[in-house]
């Protein structure tokens, strides 16, 4: 009976292993047919080093104003668990969203993928604020 044990035992590891080993050598096949790893997560970084020079550049308040004169008041959200928007109050765009849509912001979620996401994110806060409050004026 120990026997036996110890060959399931042994089978389990190997089996354990096997697994592990196939894991990390998994190839990325989405770059048309040729097999590169996964991307490193600085790309990641350099993404929102970028998002956050891009935005750096804007101005919330004039974004917004050529929103609304293009027709388009829509809030900016953030993906989430529940329903954000940053600068409006739940009770106060809820008596508004038959009037303002909203738009989700790509990278404005709840996952952060480092330090330069969580600086664009904080920037991002800040803008959508002044923004949404800009777009809050043209919905009342």
């Amino acid at each position: 009976m120990r026997n036996k044990n110890t060959i399931a035992l042994i089978g389990i590891v190997l089996i354990t292993q096997q697994g592990c080993m196939s894991n990390s050598d998994k190839k990325d096949t989405d770059s048309g047919g040729i097999n590169t790893v996964s991307p490193p997560r600085q790309s990641k970084d350099h993404e929102f080093i970028q998002k956050l020079a891009d935005l750096n550049q804007r101005n919330p308040v004039d974004d917004a104003q050529q929103a609304i004169a293009s027709g388009d008041k829509k809030f900016i959200a953030k993906a989430g668990r529940g329903l954000n928007i940053p600068g409006v109050d739940a009770n106060t765009y809820s008596m508004l969203k038959g009037q303002c849509g909203l738009r989700y912001e790509r990278g404005f979620g709840d996952q952060l993928y480092g330090q330069h996401h969580r600086r664009f994110y904080s920037a991002f806060v800040t803008y959508a604020e002044k923004y949404n409050q800009t777009i809050l004026s043209a919905c009342q």
